[in-house]
């Protein structure tokens, strides 16, 4: 793959997890609302958001898709500083994986 303008490729990502974030609420799962969430709040809202993802094959595979894209583009920004920024959602976008 060749080498992308970091200015464009963080324009990329950005785009990119908003879709997902957009796709989440599409779907009754609200990702500020996990992020902010701490102790069993936070484990009930996963819980949910597992629910509402995961559990239907093509929406399964739609978000899976999503996700993949986020992670594969945050790894790609990640040597920036301006990536720590997005962290907090890229992993709970990901679980443990972000």
């Amino acid at each position: 793959m060749p080498v992308r303008d970091k200015a464009q490729l963080l324009a990329e990502f950005r785009k990119v997890l908003d879709d997902a974030t957009e796709f989440c609420r599409a779907q009754q799962t609200d990702l500020t609302g996990v992020e902010s969430a701490s102790g069993f709040d936070r484990v009930r809202l996963i819980g949910e958001a597992v629910d509402a993802l995961i559990s239907p094959g093509p929406l399964r595979r739609e978000f899976l898709a999503r996700e993949r894209l986020v992670r594969t583009l945050f790894q790609a920004v990640k040597p920036d500083p301006v990536a720590l920024e997005f962290a907090s959602r890229v992993s709970c976008l990901g679980g443990n994986r972000g």
